[in-house]
């Protein structure tokens, strides 16, 4: 068996190329990231205008839907609400409050405890005593 000792330049040129092409693809992957994470992350200059509006956001309109909804979880923070419920309370139609309800909970204006169901960032179950043995049973 003949053993080929490859040439120390071909090498060092093989190990700088791996070296850059890790580096690039660091930087691939960061972007990749910040696309799917909800922090802020490196953005490409076209886009830094889009990146401050959604940083900043807007404010809600004291009269518009969103705030409405707002006022009535507020209005009982240790309760969970569902979007028919609100519509009850507000008199808006079911469709606006599930909207209202998407874009506050995508915000982290409100949270939601399951499905189709929101709450006051504030609210924290109350747990419900023997609960931890019967699910152990």
């Amino acid at each position: 068996m003949t053993v080929v000792i490859p040439d120390p330049k071909y090498v060092l040129s093989l190990a700088s190329q791996i070296e850059e092409t890790k580096g690039r693809l660091a930087q691939l992957q960061a972007k990749w990231d910040a696309l799917f994470s909800p922090q802020p992350g490196p953005v490409e200059a076209s886009s830094e205008r889009q990146v401050a509006r959604k940083r900043t956001g807007r404010k809600a309109a004291p009269n518009g839907l969103a705030s409405k909804v707002i006022r009535a979880i507020e209005s009982e923070p240790l309760h969970e609400w569902d979007a028919e419920r609100i519509g009850d309370q507000t008199h808006i139609p079911l469709k606006q409050v599930r909207k209202a309800l998407t874009n506050l909970y995508a915000g982290h204006r409100i949270q939601r405890t399951g499905r189709g169901v929101y709450a006051a960032n504030s609210y924290r179950p109350t747990p419900t005593p023997g609960a931890s043995l019967a699910a152990v049973n």
